[in-house]
């Protein structure tokens, strides 16, 4: 499952499309992956994502940092260790519902219940609007990604965003 926010514009689509199909295989193992955007100014408007060990091509996750202040993201930039969250993750369906329904599992609840009352128009699942209503509101990052060890970061490119 590929995870994007709406919200980025990818300056090189060839060269994402290619590190998405390079950490598939780490993906498909279990391992729940998250790019981060290669910082190149300081910027308080964006969380950041610390970097652990080098793992090959990418790193372990030491720690996702909130927005930060103008001197403490200076420091992030000169460092070289962090990387801006991008959002965007690559994991296994499975892996992700396993994860959910052990961190979040309100929120796994009202995902089944959803699915359970849904209904098919042509090719669409469409699930029921009051069971996704009540359904809490958090983003994949502090639901589930966040409160888990086993990640890994890969650096991303320059990336615009809008």
């Amino acid at each position: 499952m590929l995870v994007l926010a709406a919200d980025h514009v990818i300056q090189n689509e060839a060269a994402f499309t290619k590190t998405v199909m390079d950490v598939i295989p780490l993906a498909e193992s279990g391992t729940l992956v998250t790019f981060g955007i290669v910082a190149h100014e300081c910027n308080t408007g964006y969380g950041n994502v610390k970097k652990g060990e080098s793992q090959g091509i990418g790193f372990t996750v030491d720690a996702f940092v909130e927005k930060p202040s103008v001197d403490v993201s200076k420091e992030y930039l000169k460092s070289g260790d962090y990387f801006w969250n991008s959002g965007m993750f690559l994991l296994k369906a499975s892996r992700y519902l396993k994860e959910l329904k052990k961190h979040r599992p309100d929120i796994y609840e009202a995902c089944q219940f959803s699915i359970k009352d849904s209904s098919k128009d042509n090719d669409f699942l469409v699930v029921n609007e009051a069971v996704v209503a009540v359904c809490p509101n958090e983003s994949i990052d502090y639901a589930v990604i966040q409160k888990l060890l086993m990640l890994l970061l890969f650096p991303w490119m320059r990336v615009g965003v809008t």
